[in-house]
C-alpha cells in the first residue's frame, strides 16, 4: 500500500494542537508506517541537527548523560517540509517526525513495555542570557 501524502497536513494540525501524543502516533502509524513499514517514503536527508535533538531528548527520557544513537535514519518530503525516521537510543527503538516550517515534531521511544513521547523543536526560542560579569 502507498502512503497517502494527503494525510501529511492533517498530521501537522494534530501535532500543533494535540495534548495526547499517543493519538498523534496512532494516526502516524496508521497512515504512514503501516502503509510503508520500511519507512522509505520520501528521500534520504542529512539532518544531524534532528538526530542531535533526538539524542538530547533521549537523555532526559532515559535519565542518563550518556546515550548512544544508532541506526538514525532521516527521510524527507521536501514539498511538505516534513521529516521522519527511526533510531535506536541505548538499544531502545524510536520513531520521530518533524515539520520544518512550524519547527515542531514529536518522537516516540519504546523502553521495554513503556512508551515515552516528547515534542521536539530545533530553533532556540531566545538566546541564553550572557553570564554575569564580575
Amino acid at each position: 500500500m502507498a502512503v497517502k501524502k494527503s494525510k501529511i497536513p492533517e498530521l501537522k494540525i494534530k501535532l500543533a494542537t494535540a495534548t495526547d501524543f499517543s493519538k498523534i502516533f496512532d494516526f502516524f502509524f496508521t497512515h504512514f508506517v503501516e502503509k510503508d513499514p520500511e519507512g522509505n517514503f520520501g528521500e534520504p536527508a542529512d539532518r544531524r541537527d534532528l538526530l542531535e535533538i533526538i539524542a538530547h531528548t533521549g537523555r532526559a527520557i532515559l535519565q542518563t548523560n550518556r546515550v548512544e544513537l544508532t541506526e538514525g535514519r532521516v527521510m524527507c518530503l521536501p514539498q511538505y517540509q516534513f521529516y521522519h525516521g527511526g533510531f535506536q537510543l541505548n538499544g531502545h527503538l524510536g520513531v520521530f517526525f518533524y515539520f520544518e516550517d512550524i519547527d515542531k515534531g514529536a518522537l516516540l521511544l519504546q523502553k521495554g513495555p513503556q512508551s515515552f513521547f516528547a515534542r521536539i523543536s530545533i530553533r532556540q526560542i531566545s538566546p541564553p542570557p550572557a553570564p554575569p560579569k564580575n
